[in-house]
């Protein structure tokens, strides 16, 4: 990946279950998140996620589609998505990445271990954004910058990140 510069370029996603706490009352109204797709953008590292209540292919789809097509987010449809081989992302997802020709790799690893697991709660929801945007403001090796900073330089320069 060190040699493709542009972002939106290679993204790779997976759906993780979300470990729950039996104790947990699912009466208060609120919905109740068991799985949240994550993609992670190969050139900038930027990462974000959506959670979902099922792991319908509809529903995966339906999630792909608010993220890609939200302006307000540095994730656009990309030329490559990488994920795994798991049923999820069969129909549905096929149809709506063919529609936005997309290249699909199914590949035999998964990015799990992004999400940390020690503790199983139902309160992923509340902390979920807050580990995401603290894997953003980390700088990695491979491109010396955190995946925040092209969001900024974009901002900064008046462009949206979506025009790259």
């Amino acid at each position: 990946y060190s040699k493709i510069t542009k972002p939106n370029t290679i993204h790779q996603c997976d759906l993780i279950e979300i470990p729950y706490d039996m104790n947990t009352d699912s009466l208060d109204g609120n919905p109740i998140f068991y799985y949240v797709l994550l993609v992670i953008d190969c050139v900038t590292r930027y990462k974000d996620f959506v959670f979902l209540m099922s792991k319908s292919s509809e529903e995966v789809a339906k999630a792909f589609k608010s993220k890609y097509d939200n302006p307000d987010n540095p994730l656009n449809w990309p030329r490559l998505l990488q994920y795994d081989e798991d049923r999820e992302f069969i129909g549905s997802v096929t149809l709506i990445i063919d529609e936005h020709n997309v290249n699909i790799r199914r590949i035999k690893y998964v990015i799990e271990f992004l999400l940390p697991t020690s503790k199983r709660c139902r309160e992923c929801k509340r902390f979920a954004r807050k580990i995401v945007d603290n894997m953003n403001d980390t700088p990695t090796r491979l491109i010396g910058m955190n995946g925040s900073y092209w969001k900024e330089a974009e901002c900064m320069q008046g462009a949206s990140y979506k025009s790259f």
